[in-house]
């Protein structure tokens, strides 16, 4: 009952049809990976002894039929492995090129992880208008966008599967009124185990332009690419490559076209757009979970922040288009981009 593309169904069929296992004298258990999710019947035989359970099979010990399926889980409830799993495909991601990937893990979906990057903001800049927000594509493109980065990771490791943030959960957790926004640093999301960027990050350095990197968590010292060229070429295959590579080349590369990047020189300067900030400050991600404006957070993001009162009314509406126009508000779809990388002056008192 898996709905596959039609190019898809001769491939998994020749790949998971007919696979035998065989184990040794002695060896109470097989292992195997399935790599992609279905039903399969699964038969157990022994050819060594006339312990078979049916008539009509004197090998056949027993038979089930089971079904493979990919859960998306909250990344707090992942098992230590499963966490270890993704970290270490995001890693592979970015330390290795598209085409060194597809050749490493014979995998045609492996692409750098700044080329999904790319997409977002190739997506984003269209003069015509913005492709993927602002209308009734904005979640179906992201979750696609998502699932195109998912079907990478699993290049790496099949399976994995793209955990979420539930930041509703947190907020009932560990919300502190009398604290304010900075309670939710206790989740340990934001700790040394996962992302780090939190209680590390959070006070006030004496030097005003220090970017606050993220040196702590499983993705410390995360380096940010430091150009914008090659990326086009290597999202090939992704889309319509004699449609999308070209504009994506005049986004990212050609030198005027896009006017809100902080250098024009795509050979020299990464996704950095215009900010009061010195291009050095811009070697590994930047963080201050939580953190806007210090207090400021307190009053204008702690009523952005998803809840489950207003997951219920997402859930709860007649059809996707109010889903949309409940979902498109800040309260669900925009609270992210302020609280989980902060904002703070960075020295923009002093310009």
């Amino acid at each position: 009952d898996e709905q596959w593309s039609s190019d898809l169904v001769d491939e998994i069929s020749n790949i998971v049809d007919g696979i035998v296992m065989k184990g040794e004298e002695g060896q109470s258990s097989i292992e195997y990976m399935f790599k992609f999710p279905g039903k399969y019947t699964v038969k157990v035989t022994d050819k060594t002894t006339n312990k078979a359970r049916t008539a009509s099979n004197k090998y056949h010990l027993a038979q089930i039929e089971i079904r493979v399926a990919y859960a998306r889980r909250d990344v707090i409830d992942l098992s230590r492995q499963d966490w270890n799993n993704y970290v270490g495909a995001i890693w592979e991601l970015k330390n290795l090129s598209s085409e060194e990937g597809q050749t490493k893990y014979n995998c045609k979906n492996f692409y750098n992880i700044d080329v999904f990057t790319t997409m977002h903001g190739v997506n984003s800049k269209n003069k015509t208008c913005d492709q993927i927000h602002f209308g009734i594509m904005q979640e179906q493109a992201h979750h696609a966008w998502m699932t195109l980065l998912e079907k990478a990771l699993q290049c790496v490791n099949p399976s994995i599967s793209m955990p979420f943030y539930n930041v509703a959960k947190d907020f009932h957790n560990f919300y502190d009124k009398e604290v304010g926004v900075k309670s939710m640093l206790n989740s340990p999301i934001f700790g040394p185990e996962y992302f780090g960027g939190g209680h590390a990050n959070w006070e006030d350095r004496e030097d005003p332009h220090d970017p606050y990197y993220v040196q702590d968590g499983r993705f410390a010292n995360f380096p940010l690419r430091q150009n914008r060229t090659g990326l086009c070429d290597e999202s090939s295959g992704i889309f319509n490559d004699e449609v999308y590579l070209p504009f994506c080349k005049k986004i990212m590369e050609e030198p005027g076209y896009h006017k809100e990047w902080a250098n024009p020189d795509a050979e020299r300067s990464g996704f950095t757009f215009h900010e009061p900030r010195d291009a050095s400050a811009y070697k590994y991600v930047s963080a201050r979970r939580w953190h806007v404006y210090g207090s400021v957070g307190d009053t204008s993001v702690i009523p952005l922040i998803p809840n489950y009162a207003m997951l219920a009314t997402v859930l709860t509406q007649p059809n996707v288009v109010e889903q949309f126009l409940t979902i498109s508000e800040e309260y669900i779809h925009g609270y992210a981009h302020i609280a989980l990388s902060g904002m703070w002056g960075g020295g923009i008192d002093k310009f």
